[in-house]
Order: C-alpha cells, then structure tokens, then sequence
C-alpha cells in the first residue's frame, strides 16, 4: 500500500505542477513498450473524458494477456480481456494508468489519484481486494475511478486498442 501511495503523491504532484491550459492529461507508464502510432487520436475520437486503452503483456513463450488487472467492472470480476465482445468502448469502473487520457477539466475539478483508500463499501467497490482485504475503499488508479464516479464522470475502456507493456 505504500508503494501505492507514493505513485499517487508523485502524479498528483506533477499534475499539480504541470496543468496549465491543456484540453487533456495523457497519463503513461514508462514500461510501456509499444502501442499504435495513432493511439492519442484514436482515445480522443472516443469522446470520452477518461479512456483507458487494453494494455497486454507478453512472456517468453506465452501468448498475449491483459497486464493492467486495474481496469475493471461489475466489482472487478470483469476485466478488459472479458469486455472484448461488447465493443471497442466500454463501460468501467476503475482504470489502470499504464496509459490513460483524462480530460484535464475533470482533473481541474478536483479528480486525483488517491493517496488513501477512497469510497466506502459501495456498489462499485470490490470484495476481493489483493492488497487490501480488511479496508474499505480503493487507492491510486482504481480510486480515482471511484473519485470520478463520485463527481458525476464516467470511465470507459477500449479492450480492443492494444498496447503493450514490458514483461519484467
């Protein structure tokens, strides 16, 4: 959780200090290793204020599988792997940040990236947390998904945008 913790102090940090007059943040990580040429276009064409493209990753020897476990629906039960066969935009409820566009007026409205567990035993709060299994709520990326429900936006998933993350 510490861990978790600083990432989130270091983005909100820098986008405390770098938000100026842009129309939108583009949020990735830096072990994220390939994705399409056109992939800003293609998030903005969504139309959405967060969208969160389908990050794999593959091993030695193993077929591509979805890394950002973060991006999530119904509780986290369905990740984006699962949400393929709905379309090329999807509903969710938390996001991942290997990579994320977030429209810059939701970060200027106050959507951070939650240093803290955010949001108590709600709807949209998972039962089986991997880190956290006795506290309520979610921290960094996912509780920003949390954050963004609260103040009225929606995040969205593209399963079927690929990028690729390191394996290591």
């Amino acid at each position: 959780m510490v861990r978790r913790a600083i990432l989130a102090r270091s983005r909100n940090h820098l986008l405390s200090r770098a938000l100026a007059d842009e129309d939108w943040v583009l949020w990735m990580d830096i072990d994220v290793i390939d994705y399409p040429a056109d992939i800003v276009e293609r998030l903005l064409a969504a139309g959405k204020d967060i969208v969160h493209p389908h990050c794999l990753v593959q091993r030695a020897g193993e077929e591509r599988q979805t890394f950002d476990l973060n991006a999530w629906r119904d509780r986290g039960m369905l990740h984006m792997d699962d949400l393929r066969a709905e379309g090329d935009l999807v509903r969710l409820d938390a996001v991942g940040c290997t990579m994320l566009l977030v429209r810059a007026d939701a970060h200027r409205d106050g959507l951070i990236f939650p240093a803290f567990l955010y949001g108590s035993r709600g709807p949209l709060i998972r039962d089986n947390r991997p880190f956290f299994p006795f506290g309520e709520g979610e921290i960094e990326a996912e509780g920003l998904g949390m954050m963004a429900h609260d103040m009225g936006y929606q995040c969205w998933g593209m399963p079927n945008l690929e990028i690729l993350h390191y394996p290591g």
